[in-house]
Formats: C-alpha cells, sequence, structure tokens
C-alpha cells in the first residue's frame, strides 16, 4: 500500500492589507495578498514582465475615481514574495484625498491562479477585495484649492460708507 497525498482544497485569499474602504496615504502605498496558500507560478502570473506580455499585469486594473483630476489608470507594479503565498501590488503617483480602486477580478476569474495542485482561486465571501474590486481613498497630502475671494469694486457716488448705526 501507497500512502499518498491529496490536495483537493482550492487556494482563496485569505487577507488584503489594507482593507476595502481604507484611508490611506498615498506615499508609500503597497496592497498585500496574501493567498491560503502557495500559488503555482505559470506564465501568466509573471509580475517581471511589462504590459502588453499576456500576464496577469494585463488585467490588474487600478483607477482614479474620484476628487482632483479626472479618472484614468494608474500605473503599479507587482511582485510575489520568495514563496509565492503573497502578491504585493505597489501604486504610482497616487494624490491624496481622492479615491480609488484596485480590481482584480479578471486575474482572479481568469482560472489561471491555481495552487501546485492545480486547484483554481476560489471566492473568500468574508473578504471585499478579492473577487470585488478594492475601494480605496487617500487621505491629506494634495494641495487644498485656494478660498475665493469675492472683490466688490468700489464705484465712486455709486456705493456710500456703512452706516453701522442704522
Amino acid at each position: 500500500i501507497i500512502i499518498k497525498p491529496v490536495d483537493s482544497s482550492s487556494p482563496y485569499v485569505a487577507g488584503i492589507a489594507p482593507g476595502n474602504n481604507s484611508d490611506v496615504s498615498p506615499s508609500g502605498l503597497q496592497f498585500v495578498y496574501t493567498f491560503s496558500e502557495q500559488i503555482k507560478q505559470t506564465p501568466y502570473t509573471r509580475t517581471d514582465l511589462p504590459a502588453g506580455s499576456h500576464t496577469m499585469i494585463d488585467d490588474i486594473i487600478m483607477n482614479f475615481v474620484d476628487l482632483k483630476k479626472t479618472s484614468g489608470s494608474i500605473d503599479f507594479t507587482a511582485q510575489w514574495n520568495s514563496t509565492f503565498s503573497q502578491l504585493t501590488i505597489t501604486p504610482q503617483g497616487l494624490v491624496g484625498s481622492a479615491a480609488y480602486t484596485l480590481d482584480m477580478t479578471a486575474v482572479f476569474n481568469s482560472g489561471k491562479i491555481t495552487d501546485v495542485a492545480g486547484n483554481q482561486l476560489v471566492n473568500n465571501t468574508d473578504i471585499t477585495g478579492d473577487f470585488e474590486p478594492l475601494q480605496f481613498t487617500t487621505s491629506g497630502g494634495s494641495t487644498v484649492p485656494a478660498a475665493p475671494i469675492v472683490t466688490r469694486r468700489i464705484v465712486p457716488g455709486y456705493f456710500g460708507p456703512l452706516d453701522f448705526n442704522v
């Protein structure tokens, strides 16, 4: 009799830091996705190639949503840890006092994220931000617009001094 271990459980995202709806500093921000087990490395899971290389980088979407400038795509880098159980996403050029999303749904729904045994990544319904867009805002750090200045042009003979005794 030969006894062999069987891996029949699917991997899932066990944690995301910072979490959904966090208000974070725009400088030095990193999002860390921690998986329940090691993720098998395939050509799709490579993070060392630029966008357009048909890797998961093409499917990660980080967007500016509101305030300060028009909506648009945000540049980022992604990197696995040495055991391939954590994926770190580092956004570039975020501004303060703004709302953003990090959308990993295309990556996680691709069927290309598996464990070593070939089990596909499944949704962890206790966490928002794995199979749903992760919403976050940035605190402070950007220049607040100047307060409007109300001016009144003095026209001689039209405006008179204000009488506070009346």
